[in-house]
């Protein structure tokens, strides 16, 4: 046992130097704004929503198409805040893993908790079958 607090513990081959976590977050923050750049963000998918009227009236074949619709983008607009949200909370982690943490600020800390707590609210409700329609 060392007194140094950075020595890596458990398997030897899970030691990372000096220097490469925060390589590896800054590379986490240029994911993450190609995938912004991509075009696939919560606003651009708010400007898909489309009124009923669009599906076509009086059609009886297309009276749940509207719903579905909306349930998909309702889907895909989770999924693009968990992908934000995970990143994000990578990036802090990986923050926490190399300056440890004390040394990682506050608001940071406490953005990761918020991130958490939100996952676990989402969560168990899905787990309790009151989540989003899985058609």
């Amino acid at each position: 046992m060392t007194d140094d607090p950075r020595a890596p513990t458990g398997q030897a081959g899970l030691f990372v130097g000096d220097g490469a976590l925060s390589g590896f977050a800054g590379r986490l923050g240029e994911i993450e704004a190609a995938l912004q750049d991509s075009g696939i963000t919560i606003s651009t998918i708010a400007r898909l929503r489309l009124e009923r009227g669009s599906f076509g009236e009086g059609v009886v074949a297309l009276s749940d198409l509207p719903a579905r619709y909306e349930s998909v983008l309702a889907r895909l607009e989770d999924f693009v805040r968990i992908r934000q949200e995970a990143m994000e909370a990578l990036g802090i982690v990986t923050l926490l893993s190399e300056r440890g943490y004390e040394a990682v600020e506050l608001e940071q800390r406490q953005r990761l908790h918020a991130i958490m707590a939100g996952w676990e609210e989402r969560y168990a409700t899905d787990r309790a079958g009151d989540g989003p329609d899985r058609r």
